[in-house]
């Protein structure tokens, strides 16, 4: 957990609160009579400064797409990726959005967030930059995915059309099916069976 350099003051906290501890120690050897007045003091002059209040949250209210309630009813572990994916000039662009939408599905996602990118998945992200090539057909092999949903709202006109119209001219892949209409479609392209050894 320590990975963020600021999380460190974590430690000077703990280092604080010890010397606080000896300090009301002192305090109440010295008085004893004050013993319960310092905790009710220490205690409030903690409340008031730890305080986060309010602790707002936003609800997922979005209903599952037609995409994701099909992919819902695929075999339990089908790996699938959705596009666009985030660069490594720019971590994390929708990821947050795809895993919260994974649990209408519940099936395993490439796409992942967190305060720490492993080098492997910035790998990845390299490979995919360039979807369909065959570059990024061979990792995503690797990674034994079946499943690519390509998110029409995150392209433009032309970048989908051209993306689709690419995906076409790749044996590897499936032709694809949409799902929705207008910028809630959601293409999903299924890899094919990769070729057995001559």
């Amino acid at each position: 957990s320590l990975r963020a350099p600021a999380r460190f003051g974590v430690l000077v906290l703990l280092s604080l609160t010890i010397l606080a501890g000896y300090g009301a120690a002192k305090i109440t050897a010295a008085r004893p009579g004050a013993a319960v007045a310092v905790v009710v003091i220490a205690t409030i002059v903690s409340l008031a400064e730890f305080w986060s209040a309010p602790l707002t949250m936003r609800r997922n209210e979005e209903p599952a797409s037609e995409a994701h309630r099909w992919l819902s009813g695929q075999p339990p572990g089908t790996i699938v990726v959705e596009m666009p994916m985030a660069t490594n000039d720019a971590l994390w662009l929708y990821e947050t959005l795809y895993l919260i939408r994974s649990t209408h599905h519940w099936q395993p996602l490439v796409n992942g967030y967190s305060g720490f990118a492993p080098e492997q998945y910035r790998q990845t992200l390299e490979h995919l930059r360039g979807f369909p090539d065959d570059r990024s057909i061979e990792r995503l092999r690797e990674l034994r995915v079946r499943f690519i949903l390509l998110n029409r709202v995150h392209y433009t006109g032309e970048e989908f059309s051209d993306l689709i119209a690419r995906i076409a001219g790749v044996n590897a892949l499936w032709p694809p099916q949409a799902f929705g209409t207008g910028d809630d479609q959601i293409v999903v392209v299924e890899m094919t069976e990769a070729p057995g050894p001559p």
